[in-house]
């Protein structure tokens, strides 16, 4: 099925599950989709990680980045991309959107 008469598409989403929240109905119908997460999924602050049970940052980021790929898995969503860098700058933001966009050339 085509959305919206084009043949792939791309999610551009700053944090694991924005994608379901903001464009869920779009993947679930979409058969070509990448999204692209500009975060890692944690804070710098360690608060919300230990909120939730997690001892760093980066198990917290780690279990998102997966509870995000399982779902998008679900919605036979093509790949999803997560920054590999421990910064949440906007330059590797800039650089995944980049690449996310070459990829659909």
């Amino acid at each position: 099925m085509h959305v919206l008469g084009v043949s792939q598409t791309l999610v551009i989403a700053a944090h694991p599950d924005d994608e379901t929240i903001g464009a869920g109905a779009l993947i679930s119908q979409s058969k070509a989709v990448e999204v692209v997460h500009a975060t890692g999924g944690s804070p710098e602050n360690p608060s919300d990680a230990l909120a939730a049970g997690f001892s760093t940052r980066e198990e917290y980021g780690a279990a998102r980045r997966g509870e995000a790929a399982r779902a998008l898995a679900l919605a036979t969503c093509l790949s999803a991309r997560f920054p590999t860098c421990t910064s949440q700058t906007s330059n590797s933001a800039a650089d995944w959107t980049n690449s996310a966009f070459a990829s659909l050339r």
